[in-house]
């Protein structure tokens, strides 16, 4: 029979990891976020684990996130976000 912390360990690798946003340098010395989601909520959790992920510590600010594309995916309505981010 498997512990409590066995049972919590496989748990949290049956889920996987937490999304996060896709990202490419950008012209301003910081990236570019993009992000498909379900919502607008969604879209900014993710930048926001990619942001700490990428600036390591560092404070970072976020542009406000900007709708670019709406449309239909296997768990109903989608957006397309993007988002600015600059590490300070």
């Amino acid at each position: 029979m498997l512990t409590r912390l066995a049972l919590l360990a496989v748990l949290v690798l049956a889920s996987g990891c937490p999304k996060k946003a896709a990202y490419i340098t950008n012209d301003h010395g910081g990236f570019t976020l993009m992000s498909k989601a379900g919502s607008m909520e969604q879209a900014v959790t993710r930048f926001q684990r990619t942001a700490a992920d990428i600036c390591v510590g560092r404070p970072f600010t976020l542009t406000t996130p900007i709708v670019v594309a709406n449309g239909w995916g296997p768990m109903g309505s989608e957006i397309d976000v993007r988002s600015d981010l600059a590490c300070q």
